[in-house]
């Protein structure tokens, strides 16, 4: 009775059809986060194109500059700076969703390039920094991750600022 059962199960699943439905280009590559690849050059990564109409791009740390931080500063200083810049981090995304400015966080390591409509970052180059993009209007990078409030304001034409509630 167990030998039937066990085939019944294993003619069923071998009829199922793996097989993924068709799919454009473009939907594969909408549906499809890359993997980590911590050998992966700019040159065989694909770019992480932005579609938002107003919004804050962060292009954050990777293992190796995680490495030379650690390094640089030793163990304690490390996290000394990583818990600075996360603060500082937090108070801009904060400030921004506040104020309806949307943040995509962009791994160096999964995509090897950020193009905007007018220019292409190379994320190897650009780490751990916050670019502002507003449709029709070529990227800014934010300068004073400390008090960026003036930055994006200025850029994003902000007369009626709200802050954060915390």
């Amino acid at each position: 009775m167990k030998n039937i059962f066990f085939a019944i199960f294993l003619a069923s699943f071998c009829a199922v059809d793996f097989a993924p439905a068709k799919q454009t280009t473009k939907q594969t590559q909408l549906r499809k986060k890359p993997q980590p690849n911590a050998t992966a050059t700019p040159q065989n990564m694909q770019a992480f194109i932005v579609h938002c109409e107003r919004c804050i791009i962060h292009i954050s740390f990777d293992e190796v500059e995680i490495a030379r931080l650690k390094r640089e500063f030793g163990e304690i200083g490390f996290y000394e700076v990583v818990d600075d810049i996360n603060y500082h981090n937090a108070k801009l995304w904060d400030y921004a969703r506040a104020n309806g400015i949307e943040i995509e966080h962009i791994e160096p390591s999964e995509y090897g390039f950020v193009a905007f409509a007018d220019m292409t970052l190379n994320t190897s180059e650009n780490k751990r920094t916050h670019w502002m993009y507003l449709k029709d209007r070529f990227p800014q990078k934010i300068e004073y991750l400390s008090n960026p409030r003036e930055e994006i304001n200025e850029y994003f034409s902000l007369s009626m600022q709200k802050s954060s509630q915390k």
